[in-house]
């Protein structure tokens, strides 16, 4: 999930102009380092909370199909 979003920030730098990865190059280049950090959160916070929601979906579909973890 982290790389998904990673390529998505360098489409919309590239490719987009537009979105959150463009806004944290135009960010940095107005010098505005509170709004960069803000963003840098943003992303953070977003991927630890789909990376987990990914992470219980797959434990669900594991044990439902028999393949439970070893404890």
């Amino acid at each position: 999930m982290p790389g998904a979003i990673t390529g998505a920030l360098l489409v919309e730098w590239l490719a987009a102009g537009s979105g959150i990865g463009y806004g944290i190059v135009s960010a940095v280049g107005r010098a505005k380092a509170n709004e960069v950090w803000a963003y840098v959160v943003e992303i953070t916070v977003v991927s630890i909370l789909l990376y987990n929601l990914v992470a219980l979906i797959e434990d669900y579909v594991l044990e439902r199909f028999g393949f439970s973890k070893a404890k």
